[in-house]
């Protein structure tokens, strides 16, 4: 089981990340439009 763990999480960080990359660029483009 705990072989499986690290790459289960570096999983999780990639789809993560890359959620976390869209939300901010989102947040960015309407602090700009205010």
């Amino acid at each position: 089981c705990r072989e499986l763990f690290p790459s289960r999480m570096d999983l999780f960080e990639m789809i993560y990340e890359s959620r976390f990359d869209r939300l901010w660029e989102q947040f960015r483009e309407g602090v700009e439009s205010l």
